[in-house]
């Protein structure tokens, strides 16, 4: 499955101003998932997506059942979450982080579109 690219979505978000309201999202996505994790706004979009990473990886490996809650708390369809390619941990990490801040990203945009 082609996965949008998390760092680019990202960088747009940067060029948009709308970085630091896709990294609060996040965080609150998390939250409302009770999964602690610390993201600051100062990441790079480098850093954060592989902060990012790292953290779904933990949830797919250690806590299946949080993972699948903050797919539902994110509203990630699960159509996308079953074209992924589930061979390799490292792999399905990494789509699915690009799945998450691709939804996040749009998530922004939505809000953004009809605060006016």
């Amino acid at each position: 499955m082609e996965c949008p690219n998390g760092i680019g979505i990202l960088e747009k978000a940067i060029e948009k101003n709308w970085y630091t309201d896709v990294v609060r999202q996040l965080q609150k996505d998390f939250m409302l998932a009770n999964i602690n994790i610390h993201l600051d706004v100062d990441l790079l979009p480098e850093k954060l997506s592989a902060v990012l990473q790292e953290k779904i990886y933990v949830l797919l490996m250690e806590k299946y059942a949080k993972f699948l809650n903050l797919m539902y708390v994110m509203d990630i369809p699960e159509s996308e979450l079953i074209n992924t390619k589930w061979e390799n941990v490292v792999e399905t990490s990494k789509q699915t982080t690009n799945l998450i801040i691709n939804r996040i990203f749009n998530k922004v945009a939505v809000r953004k579109k009809f605060a006016t």
